[in-house]
């Protein structure tokens, strides 16, 4: 898979003072799925947080804090 490179462009709304990013539509259009987050229903990731969250407090290296 080739990968397509361009070259950024920024703009400044001088009244709010906040600078935006300008990208070609084509790679706006991939990232809009991971941008848009409205049906994101927060209880659905529980279940993998705790997964993780496990895996750091069975470590070696939380030992210290386990055992305050």
């Amino acid at each position: 898979m080739a990968v397509k490179t361009f070259q950024e462009q920024f703009i400044t709304d001088r009244a709010g003072r906040k600078t935006h990013v300008i990208l070609p539509l084509e790679v706006y259009e991939r990232v809009r799925a991971l941008l848009d987050d409205s049906d994101l229903q927060i209880a659905e990731t529980y279940a993998a947080q705790e997964c993780v969250a496990a895996a750091d407090r069975d470590t070696p290296d939380m030992d210290v804090y386990n055992a305050l």
